[in-house]
């Protein structure tokens, strides 16, 4: 079968050209043709899926890692107990506590990056990108602002908890995505979208410079008759479509037993009403022959129901008027750590501090188990006395005194404690460990008031940088993919936005009340967040050393602005 995305491919057959830039392209696609994108689409979608096997495998056992699963959850990804010789877990191995190093990890850096990126106003500012910066220009960067600000903290509240749920998973995972389109009754709609269901071919090493990638969601019957109306979809039977209970990985299960929820207790598999259809939105380059379209590769988005092969619908993902054919760039990948590894996906604390959980958690077992012994110690007891008739071989209980048919001088001679082993040892091994973890995934306690405040101030500055790099460079790659939205949302309103919408927040009276004319590229939105600052204590501990610097040579600073 031919590729989609090579040079010499044999072009597609295009829809005829129409007055309606956003029309959906299914609909004038002869039938074989669609048929055939179709198939076409699915084939490479399901190659991009098949190489995403392992990742699941590796978020089920982090979710184990984490503590937040019941012991006897029946799935894959529990913490290895150590084994016998015949690859058996010994009757010993009793205790189900797991370390919260990597939960705590996980954890703070949410909590961290939240109250930076995520702040209860909302997370965007604007900016003069023109160099003759004038009073109008400055009072048009607020209200861009106000009203981004005002779409995140009141019409759209669900987008700030998103946000918290996007640091979660970004900082576990690694990867984690948002995608904002244009709706054209509620405007800017923004969604979650986690590892598990976005799909990038493996040999690409740059999520924007990928060929394709496929966003896997679940729409209920009535969403999907809805859009049909609507006209974003081909009017269709939906006979033809084949509801489908959703795909659940171990990470799913997983998830949900720490909440304690049975999904398939809502689903009633005989009721085909109930289920959802699963949809593959696809982003992918394509070329098609003739008729107004390109005659080269461009960007499109597809909606195929992977079941029955139907091509819902086929839009144009370029920008209009734009003669590179720019794609819009409507998915936004934040990472966590981007290493030396292939693909287009970062590294979380899954990977990196997840082994040390392990450690953690077996030598906390460990220990928990061999205190128990200690506390109610084993041994040998001659045979005499097991065959003795009516004796009594239950446990003793705590306050209970037995008789034996034995003089003491015999008895202790019969009986034999095992000896046990110190366990100091394993708590020093613990305490490494998990300093080890806490180094890497925490800010260290000079940020928070803790150093020596004898020492210089030049070098509790350096210090604090070098304390800070791990965070602030995490901190530096949100913040850049946080811009990237903010800059997608704008420019969203500005293309989408009626001309005579205005705004639905009072104005300064003899300001500019319609949104488009606001709009319009003149001004810039980024985050409030500082690119260079992770976290308030970081902030403050910077501050101080400013102000201590400041006083020593109070010639050479503005001390009103130190302080």
């Amino acid at each position: 079968m031919d590729s989609p995305f090579a040079p010499s491919v044999r072009p597609r057959r295009a829809p005829a050209p129409t007055a309606d830039w956003d029309e959906n392209l299914a609909d004038s696609l002869p039938e074989d043709e669609r048929k055939e994108f179709g198939e076409s689409v699915l084939e490479l979608v399901e190659q991009d899926r098949d190489a995403r096997e392992p990742w699941e495998r590796l978020a089920a056992k982090g979710l184990k890692l984490m503590g937040i699963i019941p012991p006897d959850a029946e799935t894959g990804g529990d913490v290895s107990p150590p084994i016998d010789t015949e690859g058996k877990a010994p009757d010993w191995w009793q205790s189900k506590v797991i370390h919260p190093l990597l939960g705590e990890a996980i954890t703070r850096y949410q909590a961290r990056a939240s109250a930076e990126i995520n702040p209860p106003e909302g997370p965007a500012k604007g900016a003069v990108v023109a160099e003759d910066a004038t009073e109008d220009l400055e009072k048009q960067a607020t209200r861009v602002a106000h009203e981004l600000n005002d779409i995140y903290t009141r019409r759209s509240p669900e987008m700030m908890d998103q946000t918290d749920r996007m640091l979660w998973y970004q900082a576990a995972e690694g990867t984690v995505y948002t995608k904002n389109v244009w709706d054209k009754l509620r405007g800017v709609r923004r969604s979650l979208i986690r590892m598990q269901d976005m799909w990038v071919p493996s040999h690409v090493d740059v999520f924007d410079e990928a060929p394709r990638h496929t966003h896997r969601m679940y729409w209920s019957p009535g969403r999907v008759r809805r859009m049909m109306r609507e006209g974003y979809l081909r009017e269709i039977d939906l006979e033809r479509l084949a509801g489908v209970a959703p795909d659940r990985s171990d990470a799913d299960d997983l998830a949900d037993a720490a909440v304690g929820l049975d999904r398939d207790a809502n689903q009633d598999l005989g009721n085909k009403r109930d289920l959802p259809f699963e949809i593959y939105e696809t982003y992918i380059d394509w070329r098609f022959e003739g008729r107004g379209m390109p005659p080269f590769e461009v960007r499109y988005v597809s909606t195929i129901e992977p079941t029955s092969g139907e091509v819902l619908a086929l839009r144009r993902c370029w920008k209009q008027n734009n003669p590179e054919n720019q794609p819009w760039r409507l998915i936004t990948p934040y990472y966590f750590i981007l290493g030396g590894h292939p693909g287009p996906y970062g590294l979380g604390l899954y990977h990196l501090v997840g082994g040390l959980s392990e450690t953690a958690t077996i030598l906390l077992r460990s220990i928990a188990d061999t205190a128990s012994h200690h506390a109610s110690p084993s041994g040998f007891i001659e045979r005499a006395i097991l065959n003795t008739e009516g004796y009594d071989t239950t446990p003793v209980k705590p306050g209970e005194f037995r008789g034996v048919p034995l003089p003491v001088d015999d008895l202790r001679k019969a009986i034999m404690a095992l000896p046990l082993g110190d366990i100091a040892p394993m708590f020093t091994i613990l305490e490494f460990v998990v300093g080890a973890g806490q180094r890497f995934a925490s800010t260290p306690d000079l940020m928070t008031g803790n150093s020596d405040p004898r020492a210089p101030v030049g070098t509790t500055l350096a210090m604090i940088e070098r304390g800070s790099e791990i965070p602030t460079s995490i901190h530096s790659r949100t913040h850049r993919s946080q811009t990237r939205e903010l800059q997608l949302q704008a420019e969203l309103i500005g293309t989408n936005i009626d001309p005579a919408a205005t705004y639905l927040w009072p104005v300064e009276k003899g300001q500019n009340n319609l949104v488009a004319n606001d709009f319009d590229g003149r001004v810039d939105v980024e985050p409030v967040a500082d690119s260079r600052v992770a976290s308030q204590s970081h902030r403050l501990a910077q501050a101080e050393g400013i102000l201590h610097l400041s006083t020593q040579a109070p010639q050479l600073y503005d001390l009103k602005e130190a302080h």
